[in-house]
């Protein structure tokens, strides 16, 4: 069967007249050199991130819903509106933001705080990040220091935890739940002392710094914010923070139901084969600007795209098969494995630059998987073009 090309031809393009300039787009902070080439037939484009020039035409109408938007409205859901006269507390839109937001915003919103978050991740955030990093660390990591940088000035004080083990969680009648019994909750090295690192790079006192172990009791985790809070000089009584603690608890594992069953529905009404689930670290996978806008790329194609927190828990607890993954972000990746392979859907395995154990990880999740996955490594000098390439080239594999 002949199929129709636009190819114009070799004999035809090296004859052709062309024009070319670049231009700066101000839509947005990224501030893209856009390269533009008129030639006979129209215009090409490239050096957009967000594709505003170089997509035109290449969008096709979906009714999908877009999943990864509505994970984003759910999150920043739990951002209540400002108060006059409240002093303001700076959190960053890096590191564990993008899952423990929920929790953290209802915490300092229920002690009387106004929350002021910085930037979403843009070319400046990137830029400053690269400059501000002390050392050659993961791509997420640098990104984050960006983060707390664009705080200064903005807030009376800057949130920064160091998280070194998350919730430690198990399932009861399909609901997850605190228990200190589990024991594969160790979050990246990085992660576990990002904050003491942030507090002697960037330029402000009043950093809070909490050491949280949320696998330790909530009396521990109470305890040590209440030393945290004393040591920039502020005084919150101890039952106040109990309290506040408690009432944000509640709302992180309700922001955790919400998404599984939103996933639920979504799974449900999905067109079969037509799945495609990102795999990856939260600081990075939810990232539109650091993931090079994924999602809105495989979207864009046809598939339903479903994050990683969405789908529903496994049947087997995997961290007794994997029992040398001891961080949290790579028990979730295995599990996520599982109900791909049982919901016969596909995945796209987000990778870094300088990530150790994702070097691991990686062949973890392929034995679980165990089907085909296409795996994108990203740093700050991968660009649209390779990426779309690779992912086009996938696309076409699964149809």
């Amino acid at each position: 069967m002949k199929m129709e090309t636009k190819f114009k031809g070799f004999d035809r393009i090296g004859n052709l007249d062309y024009e070319q300039r670049t231009f700066v787009c101000e839509v947005c902070q990224n501030n893209c050199d856009v390269t533009e080439i008129k030639i006979e037939g129209g215009k090409l484009f490239y050096g957009d991130r967000c594709e505003r020039y170089s997509g035109i035409g290449k969008d096709v109408e979906t009714n999908l819903p877009d999943l990864f938007k509505e994970r984003e409205e759910m999150l920043m859901s739990y951002h209540k509106k400002w108060v006059e006269r409240a002093q303001k507390i700076g959190i960053a839109r890096g590191g564990f933001f993008n899952e423990l937001f929920p929790l953290w915003a209802s915490f300092f919103n229920e002690l009387g705080f106004n929350i002021a978050l910085s930037q979403k991740t843009n070319k400046k955030i990137i830029k400053s990040g690269l400059e501000k990093a002390t050392a050659e660390f993961c791509y997420p990591i640098k990104v984050s220091f960006g983060h707390y940088d664009d705080l200064n000035g903005k807030a009376d004080y800057i949130f920064a935890p160091d998280i070194i083990e998350m919730y430690c969680s198990k399932f009861q009648e399909d609901r997850e739940v605190r228990d200190t019994g589990w024991d594969k909750s160790s979050s990246c090295p990085y992660l576990q002392n990002i904050g003491f690192v942030i507090s002697r790079t960037v330029n402000s006192r009043n950093i809070i710094n909490p050491h949280i172990s949320f696998k330790q009791s909530k009396k521990q985790t109470v305890q040590e914010l209440c030393d945290a809070f004393k040591s920039v000089g502020v005084n919150i009584s101890k039952p106040r923070i109990r309290r506040a603690f408690d009432s944000a608890e509640g709302n992180y594992f309700e922001f955790k139901d919400r998404l599984r069953q939103r996933g639920e529905k979504a799974l449900k009404d999905m067109e079969k084969d037509k799945g495609i689930v990102i795999i990856g670290r939260p600081y990075s996978s939810y990232d539109s600007a650091m993931n090079l806008n994924l999602a809105r790329k495989i979207r864009s194609y046809g598939f339903l795209v479903i994050p990683q927190d969405f789908l529903p828990f496994p049947r087997e607890d995997l961290s007794k098969r994997w029992v040398n993954e001891f961080a949290i972000q790579g028990q979730h990746i295995l599990s996520t494995a599982s109900i791909i392979k049982e919901k016969g859907l596909n995945a796209v395995y987000l990778d870094y630059f300088g990530c150790g154990p994702n070097s691991f990880l990686k062949e973890f999740f392929a034995k679980e998987v165990e089907r085909p996955f296409l795996t994108l490594q990203i740093d700050e000098h991968t660009a649209d073009a390779g990426l779309v390439t690779r992912l086009e080239a996938f696309l076409e594999s699964i149809i």
